[in-house]
């Protein structure tokens, strides 16, 4: 069993964050209201005479409704990245599941509207899935951790070892760094150390980085340690991982690997 907690967010905090969105897109709609009356009034008096003015220079061709409708629509994005970050959310996801979040969070599409229910609503959905976030979490790091058809031998099929090595992790660092994480390879750091935080009772990984990803950019050498693991990061991108906590390790593998991958296999 892993432990896990549900307490992301208080409900107060949704009530006062919906309060202050629903304000806000009062007073909005009445500022494009009042700023296609101002456009307006400008092109009257000033358009014969050559000279154009935007009293909305950011986006010249939306006023209005239209406008209105644009910018709160930014607007609504923004607010749920925000939601979605202080209460935790990605932090419990697959890097797969996270990633279809981003681009949800990118668009727009299937967002609802900003209201006290909703978020109450992504709340309990997020907290009555925790288990399953979490299993996914794990399952995928553990396949992440065994390549399959790769040549280095620290790599198990069914279980993973005290060592790995992870490939296209890093390159050389620049301004003192000896390495820095591969653009897009944070994920896969974060997922790691998310899964072991989780197994010790520690609940998800705060920082948006992890302690890993932040060991790795401030090494000095290219090596160091965190509570879970120790590293050594090398020219040719590879990343070699040593578990600290066997016992945490232990308990991975029971639940990601052994009989359950022989059991899929048929074995």
């Amino acid at each position: 069993m892993i432990p896990m907690s549900t307490d992301l967010v208080e409900r107060k905090t949704a009530t006062m964050l919906a309060g202050v969105y629903l304000q806000a897109e009062t007073e909005i709609r009445e500022a494009y209201r009042l700023l296609e009356q101002a456009k307006k009034r400008l092109g009257d008096a000033f358009l014969d005479s050559g000279w154009y003015f935007d009293p909305n220079p950011r986006d010249s061709n939306r006023v209005g409704t239209e406008g209105a409708d644009y910018a709160l629509q930014k607007m609504k994005i923004n607010a749920w990245q925000v939601i979605i970050n202080r209460m935790g959310i990605k932090q419990l996801l697959s890097v797969e599941r996270r990633n279809k979040l981003d681009r949800q969070l990118q668009t727009g599409e299937g967002l609802p509207e900003i209201s006290e229910s909703a978020i109450i609503e992504m709340l309990e959905a997020t907290a009555g899935n925790l288990p399953n976030y979490m299993e996914e979490a794990v399952l995928e790091v553990f396949d992440y951790l065994r390549p399959r058809h790769s040549r280095y031998k620290t790599n198990s099929e069914f279980e993973i070892g005290k060592r790995v090595v992870l490939t296209w992790i890093v390159e050389a660092g620049w301004c003192g760094r000896a390495f820095r994480v591969l653009y897009n390879r944070d994920c896969y750091l974060n997922a790691i150390d998310n899964v072991f935080h989780l197994l010790d009772g520690k609940g998800v990984v705060k920082s948006h980085y992890g302690p890993l990803y932040q060991a790795i950019e401030e090494s000095k050498d290219g090596t160091g340690q965190t509570d879970y693991f120790k590293f050594r990061a090398c020219k040719n991108g590879n990343l070699h991982l040593e578990f600290l906590r066997l016992d945490l390790l232990a308990r991975f593998n029971a639940i990601a690997g052994g009989a359950r991958l022989k059991k899929d296999q048929g074995q």
